[in-house]
């Protein structure tokens, strides 16, 4: 009998983000920190360009997984904004 070992394979996760962000989180005193601190990070993870691009510049082959990072990285950043914030994500659209 084989060892089923699919749950080993790292090819069957989906989540494109791949580090930790430790980050004082937003708040009314701290933004050029905060922001210098998330493009490092978006640096690091190579997103960058999702700060300047957007779907419809991305080859159709690559725009769900484009959407998929996008959408990661948006609740990755809403985790490091201080809860008085929040209201800002209610009216963004991410799909």
């Amino acid at each position: 009998m084989a060892l089923d070992t699919t749950l080993s394979d790292p090819s069957i996760y989906t989540n494109y983000v791949n580090g930790y962000l430790t980050i004082d989180k937003l708040d009314d005193t701290n933004y050029e920190t905060w922001k210098s601190d998330i493009k490092l990070w978006l640096k690091n993870q190579g997103y960058v360009d999702h700060l300047t691009q957007n779907v419809s510049s991305i080859d159709a082959d690559e725009a769900s997984r484009w959407l998929k990072i996008e959408a990661q990285s948006c609740i990755i950043l809403k985790s490091t904004i201080h809860s008085s914030f929040n209201n800002c994500f209610i009216h963004m659209k991410h799909v």
